[in-house]
This record gives structure tokens, sequence and C-alpha cells, in this order.
């Protein structure tokens, strides 16, 4: 027989394990550290600097955003010259500074990105972008000694940001991106690179690798055939340098359809081959990934071809909205991603990035509600 003393002693167990259950749900849904938005500027080198990006860059942290991944491009005249150089609107260093200090003021992390841009992207009579840099020797000069004068040119570029990422404390350095020819043909160089920046730099330290072989011509169904046949040659497999770095970061503009308007199951449906060849690439390299830059257009046949750009097509913000909610439904909960940043969002009237309403950015769309739902929980 169970004395009063058993019974109420039962009664109050049995009140301590409703709380726990009250104050810890069987399921919580496990967020990325970095819950990220790629905030870009082709404007002027100050713009950064004004209110209204603080107030763009504090809406975006209304919606649950707590990673500013912030880029900064410098320019190479053409994909084979040697030389890089800032460009006419390349954010100034105080505005730099200005970003990570607001970020953290916030309660939020800033990661700093570097990319390289051409001045002139056809020269030659076809248009090239930075995976096919080839510096080009000069007269007397072999591809090896035009080599050695790019990565010269490269490594000031990516060592100036390096100490001033040190010195305004952002929490996240990605010292390139998409540069696939200098990277499935180089690894020493960027090594070396990478222990230079690590003198300077104490804070987490990627790159930025593409998601496709050097050439566009893998849309629709055709890019998943090639996984299934194990054919998939992308920069991200070929990179040999991950193991220097605290993780991988991905630019994911992966194609999912043949459609111009597919519903939301087809979508999250034809992430899976991706989800499993990227599961085995990073059980491969043993790092945590970071999907560094993630977007697609709201426009028809954004799901076809995310990377192209502009797709010159109707307006279509819910497909945009569907990409959004299946990549959220396949990769959130994964415990190897790191964080997610979509592009993009940018300072308010900057001139061109929306034409008709169709480009990347997703603030006033329903994107931004899908957003808000997943970063906010």
């Amino acid at each position: 027989m169970i004395g009063a003393r058993d019974s109420l002693i039962a009664f109050w167990w049995v009140r301590l394990a409703m709380v726990i259950l009250l104050l810890h749900p069987a399921h919580t849904l496990a967020a990325p550290q970095f819950r990220g938005v790629c905030y870009v500027t082709w404007g002027t080198p100050n713009v950064l600097l004004t209110k209204e990006s603080d107030d763009q860059i504090r809406r975006l942290h209304a919606l649950g955003v707590n990673c500013i991944a912030f880029r900064v491009t410098w320019l190479q005249e053409s994909f084979d010259s040697v030389d890089l150089h800032p460009g006419f609107a390349t954010p100034s260093d105080d505005s730099v500074r200005h970003v990570v200090h607001l970020c953290h003021s916030l309660g939020m992390k800033a990661m700093v990105a570097l990319l390289v841009d051409f001045a002139d992207h056809t020269k030659g009579g076809s248009y090239r972008w930075r995976g096919q840099i080839a510096p080009a020797a000069a007269e007397g000069g072999g591809a090896d000694e035009a080599w050695k004068q790019w990565f010269d040119s490269y490594e000031k570029f990516a060592l100036h940001y390096a100490k001033l990422c040190e010195e305004s404390g952002a929490d996240v350095f990605s010292f390139g991106a998409e540069m696939t020819n200098a990277t499935t043909q180089f690894d020493q160089p960027w090594r070396e690179l990478i222990r230079k920046v690590r003198d300077i730099y104490r804070g987490t330290l990627t790159y930025q690798a593409n998601w496709s072989p050097l050439q566009y011509a893998f849309g629709g169904g055709g890019a998943a055939s090639l996984v299934k046949q194990n054919q998939w040659n992308a920069e991200y497999k070929t990179v040999k340098f991950w193991d220097a770095l605290d993780c991988a970061a991905l630019s994911s503009y992966f194609s999912l359809t043949d459609k111009r308007n597919p519903g939301l199951e087809e979508l999250a449906a034809n992430w899976q081959v991706w989800l499993e060849d990227l599961r085995a690439w990073q059980r491969e390299i043993k790092k945590p990934v970071l999907f560094s830059e993630v977007g697609y257009q709201s426009a028809d046949r954004g799901a076809i071809e995310p990377w192209r750009t502009p797709l010159s097509t109707l307006p279509n913000p819910d497909l945009q909205a569907r990409c959004y909610e299946a990549f959220l439904k396949t990769f959130y909960e994964e415990s190897w991603v790191k964080g997610i940043c979509w592009w993009m969002a940018c300072p308010p009237k900057e001139w061109g990035v929306d034409k008709h309403g169709g480009g990347y950015p997703f603030l006033g769309k329903p994107a931004e509600e899908v957003v808000r739902r997943w970063f906010g929980k």
C-alpha cells in the first residue's frame, strides 16, 4: 500500500516532469549558427555610412537575421590581367569598419567576403567571369610568371582586408570566392596565402567555392544526372586546401527543375540529389559548411537557372518564396550546416538590382516572410 508521503512525492515528480516538458519540448528546431544575408552595394564607396543603409541592416535584424555577409570587390581589367585594384565603388575601409561595428551593436555577427570582378568582361569577344581568370604572360615571360604576378597582387588584396577584419573585429573572413580556374590548378600558393592571413587574422577563416564546374552548361536535369554518375566535378570538390580552413563556404545556385514555375513539393524533392552529394562531400572534407551565398530571382525560370542574371522573364515572387522554403526545409536542420546567407539585400535605392521586380532582392516580397518565419524562430 502506498502511503500519503509516497503519494505526495509521486505527485511532485509528475508536476516536475510536466514543467520540464513545457520548457523543453520533445523536438526543438536546430538552427544553423549563422542565419545571414549577403549585403552588397555597387553604388558609391560611402553609401554604407548612411542612415538609410543602417536602417536597412536594422530591418534585416528584425527578421531574425543574425549575420551580415558584407561583400568587398576589387577589379582586374580583364580575365587575363595580373593586377588587382579597388574599383570606383569599392566600399571604403571606414565603411567596412562601420558595418562591422553596427552589426555588433545589434548583437549580430559580421562576415567580410572578398570578390574579384572584371572592368571588361568581354575581352576577346566573349563574356568571362572570375572563375575563368587566366593571367597572360608579358612579352618574354611564361604562364608561371604571369600566375606568380597575379598571386602577388591577390595577396596584397587579401592581406589588406585580413588586417582590417582583425582591427574591426569581424567574426568571419572569406578571403576569396568562385576562383575556379585558380583553385583547380593551384594548391600551394593558396596555402601560403592562408598561412599569411592566419598570422594577421584570428577569427573564422573560409573560402567560398562555386557550385558548378568552370562552365555554366548544366541547367535543368543535366546536372543532377552527372551527380548520379559521379561525374560532377565542381569547384567545391576540387579545392584541396579545405583542411587549412575553419569551415568550407559554398556559392549555391544548383538547378532544381526544367519547369518555369514548379511547385514546392517538386523543388523540395529535387533537392535530395544535391543533399546526398553535399553530405558525402562534407564527410570527406570533415569541415562544417557555410552556404555563404544562395539566392533565387523572383521571376519565372528562377529555379532552372538560379545563377543566370538577368532572366528577362515575367516576375514571379511566389516562386522565389517557394525556392527559399524548399532550401530551408532541406538544409536548416542538417548538423553540418554552419550557416545560410541569402543573396541578397542592399542599401535602399540601389540602382539596377531589381529591375521590374524580378531580381534577387527578397525584402518586400513573399520570401521576406519565409525568412522571418525560419530565422525568427
